[in-house]
C-alpha cells in the first residue's frame, strides 16, 4: 500500500534506495549510506520483509516522528504494529539513542490496559524499528465522533485509563501524548470494550538523571487540545502532565466536545491561561457535579494542585465506575470537594485534611449501587448490567465565587493537527464501523442534580495560588453569586479533519443570566496594570479579569475586549521570540488596565 498524497505531481516523501528510510522535506542524500534519495509517494518497505521476520503489509498512518505499518511475523499467525522513524530522525544520534532508550523502557509495560512493545532492533541496512502489539478496535477519537458514550461507560473507559497510567507511571513512564487518538477500544464478546493506552514507544523516562533521558530541551512534544500549561512552556515533564491530558479526556468522554473551541494554538493557550469551563456548560445533558470537580481537580493550571499519584486516581475512578460515590467524595481532597456538601445520610463531622486517610476502596459496600461497568482490572469493562442509581450529591446553598466560563464561540476541534513533535499516532486502526453504546437499553438516564458554581480551588486557576502557599481554607466571596441557567443546545457537531477549513461558528444561544435582586456592590479596585508580575502570570491574570468581565457585563459587552485579547501574541511565541514578548507585554497591560476600569 503506498501513502498517498494530495498533490500526485509533488512526492511528499523521498525513500533511500539502500537502507528504505523514508525522507520528508528537501532531502537529497541518506545520511546513513549516502544514496541518492528518490522522491515518491511510493514506499519502499511495503512488500519487503523487516529484520527478516516482519512482512509489511500496508502503512497505517504517519506522524509527526515517523510511519506505522501493519505486518505478520513470518514464523507466527500473528500481526504487530511496527514504527519506523522518519529517516531524518532515525539517523540523528541523540534522537536515536533516545529512541532506543526509552523504548527499551517501555518494554517493561505489561498490563491489559496499555499495548506493550514486544521487539526494538534495527536492520542490517542501519534502520530503526519497534514492533508493538496490533490492536483491532477503533480509537477513542474515532467512537468520540459519533458523540459521547453515556456516562458509565465514560466512566468505565476513564477508570481503564487510569489503570493502565498506574501501572507506567508506577514503572517511571510518562506517555506525554495522551488523547483520543491514542486509546484504542475493542469490543469484545458479551458486549464488553476494553480501552488500551497506545504509543508508549516514545515516552519519557522519568527515572535517572538528566544525561540519561536524553531529552532535547526545550522540545515541545503533545497534542494542542490536551497539552498541560508545563508543555506548552517547555518546562520539565512528570506523571502529573498525562493527568491533566486524562482530565480533558474525562470532559470531552462527559461533554462530548473538548472545553474550549478554536485552533490548536488558541486551545493550548486556554489551557495555560484561561479558567476551566464547567463540563454542564459545553454538555447535552445533566453532569453531577461530583465529576465536575474530578475533572477540575486533574486540569489544575499547577501541577502541584493536581492529585500527587496516579493510584488515587485510579482508586477515584474504580469508586466513580462502580457507582461508589460516597466512596469517591472520600477520596477528594478537602479543599477539592468543598464545593460539594456531605452525602445524605453521613454524620456531621469535622472537615478532614488532604492528606487524611480513605477508606480501603477495595473493600466493597454493600449500600453502594452496581453500576455497569464491571471491575477494571483484570476484568474488562462491561456495558449492558443493569443502570446506575448513583447516590444524589447535595449541593451546600453558600455563595460560592462562580468558575468563569468560556463564552467565546469557535471552531471544533482539527484531529489532524499535532505540535511539531507529536508523536506519531494509530488513530486510524478501525476495521469496522461498530458504536459500541449505541441504543444500549441499559444506558443510565441520570437525574439532573442541583448544581451550584464549583469553587476555584486553593487559588484561581490562572492565578495558579498553590494551597501550600496558603494553608486557611479558600476564600469564599460574601457576594452572592450569580445564577446562570444553561440554554438549550444543539447536538455536538462531528469533528472534522478539514484543517483548511473555515472555523465553524457555534449559533447555540448564550447563557441567560439572573442576578440576585439585592447583591451588595464590592468597592471598586484601582485600576492596575499588573507590575511586577511574570508573563506567564499577566497572561493568567488578563484571562481571568476577562472571564470576570464577560460574566459580568455579558458576551457582547466585552467582545472588544476578548478580541484583543486574542489578538496577543500566544505565550510560546512570546516567551521565545523578544520582539514579541514586548507586545504581548504592552497590550496586555494595557488590557488589564482596561478590565480592573470596568469593575
Amino acid at each position: 500500500m503506498s501513502a498517498s498524497s494530495s498533490d500526485p505531481a509533488a512526492p511528499r516523501f523521498a525513500c533511500c534506495p539502500t537502507c528504505q528510510a523514508v525522507f520528508r522535506g528537501t532531502y537529497r542524500r541518506c545520511p546513513n549510506d549516502g544514496a541518492i534519495l528518490i522522491a515518491t509517494d511510493d514506499d519502499p518497505l511495503v512488500g519487503s520483509v523487516l529484520a527478516e521476520r516482519y512482512q509489511i503489509e500496508e502503512v497505517l498512518g504517519d506522524g509527526g516522528l515517523g510511519r506505522v505499518y501493519r505486518a505478520r511475523h513470518v514464523r507466527m499467525s500473528r500481526r504487530f504494529a511496527i514504527k519506523v522513524p522518519f529517516g531524518e530522525v532515525g539517523y540523528d544520534r541523540k534522537a536515536r539513542a533516545r529512541l532506543a532508550n526509552e523504548a527499551e523502557a517501555a518494554s517493561r509495560l505489561d498490563h491489559p490496559h496499555v499495548i506493550g512493545i514486544v521487539d526494538v532492533g534495527e536492520t542490517a541496512a542501519g534502520l530503526f524499528y519497534i514492533a508493538m502489539d496490533l490492536a483491532e478496535g477503533r480509537s477513542l477519537a474515532e467512537l468520540l465522533e459519533d458523540g459521547p458514550p453515556p456516562p458509565a461507560v465514560a466512566l468505565g473507559i476513564f477508570a481503564q485509563l487510569a489503570d493502565g497510567l498506574t501501572h507506567a507511571h508506577e514503572r517511571g513512564l510518562v506517555h506525554r501524548d495522551l488523547k483520543p487518538d491514542n486509546v484504542m477500544v475493542t469490543h469484545r464478546e458479551g458486549g464488553v470494550l476494553v480501552a488500551r493506552v497506545i504509543d508508549f514507544g516514545l515516552a519519557l523516562v522519568s527515572e535517572g538523571d538528566a544525561a540519561t533521558r536524553l531529552t532535547t530541551e526545550g522540545m515541545v512534544v503533545g497534542t494542542p487540545y490536551y497539552m498541560a500549561p508545563e508543555q506548552t512552556t517547555g518546562d520539565e515533564l512528570d506523571h502529573r502532565t498525562d493527568l491533566f491530558a486524562l482530565g480533558i479526556i474525562l470532559f470531552e468522554l462527559l461533554a462530548g466536545r473538548l472545553p474550549f473551541d478554536g485552533t490548536p494554538q488558541e486551545i493550548a493557550r486556554q489551557n495555560l491561561a484561561a479558567a476551566m469551563p464547567s463540563i454542564a456548560s459545553r454538555a447535552d445533558r445533566p453532569i453531577e457535579p461530583v465529576l465536575e470537580v474530578v475533572v477540575r481537580w486533574l486540569t489544575r493550571k499547577r501541577r502541584d494542585e493536581r492529585p500527587s499519584t496516579t493510584r488515587e486516581v485510579l482508586e477515584l475512578a474504580r469508586h466513580l465506575a462502580a457507582g461508589e460515590r460516597d466512596r469517591a467524595l472520600a477520596v477528594l481532597p478537602a479543599w477539592v470537594r468543598a464545593p460539594l456538601a456531605p452525602p445524605p445520610g453521613a454524620r456531621p463531622s469535622p472537615e478532614p485534611s488532604a492528606d487524611a486517610p480513605v477508606p480501603d476502596p477495595l473493600v466493597p459496600s454493600a449500600a453502594a449501587p452496581v453500576g455497569p461497568v464491571a471491575p477494571i482490572a483484570p476484568a474488562p469493562v462491561a456495558i449492558t448490567p443493569a443502570p446506575i442509581a448513583p447516590a444524589p450529591v447535595a449541593i451546600t446553598p453558600a455563595p460560592i465565587a462562580p468558575a468563569p466560563r468560556s463564552s467565546e464561540p469557535g471552531a471544533r476541534r482539527r484531529r489532524a493537527l499535532v505540535a511539531a513533535v507529536a508523536l506519531f499516532a494509530l488513530g486510524g486502526l478501525g476495521l469496522s464501523r461498530w458504536r459500541p453504546w449505541a441504543g444500549d437499553p441499559a444506558a443510565p438516564e441520570l437525574t439532573p442534580a442541583a448544581t451550584a458554581p464549583l469553587d476555584a480551588g486553593p487559588g484561581a486557576d490562572a492565578a495558579e495560588a498553590s494551597p501550600a502557599a496558603d494553608a486557611a481554607p479558600a476564600v469564599v466571596d460574601a457576594t452572592p453569586a450569580e445564577v446562570v441557567t444553561a440554554p438549550d443546545r444543539a447536538p455536538p457537531r462531528r469533528m472534522g479533519v478539514d484543517d483548511g477549513a473555515a472555523p465553524a461558528v457555534d449559533t447555540a444561544p448564550r447563557p441567560r443570566r439572573r442576578t440576585p435582586d439585592a447583591a451588595p456592590t464590592a468597592p471598586t479596585a484601582p485600576p492596575d496594570d499588573g507590575a511586577g508580575l511574570s508573563l506567564r502570570a499577566l497572561y493568567g491574570r488578563v484571562a481571568t479579569e476577562l472571564d470576570r468581565a464577560v460574566a459580568r457585563q455579558g458576551a457582547d459587552a466585552t467582545a472588544a475586549l476578548r478580541h484583543r485579547f486574542d489578538a496577543v501574541p500566544p505565550y510560546p511565541d512570546a516567551v521565545r521570540k523578544p520582539e514579541l514578548r514586548a507586545q504581548a507585554e504592552t497590550e496586555l497591560r494595557r488590557l488589564l488596565r482596561d478590565l480592573t476600569a470596568s469593575r
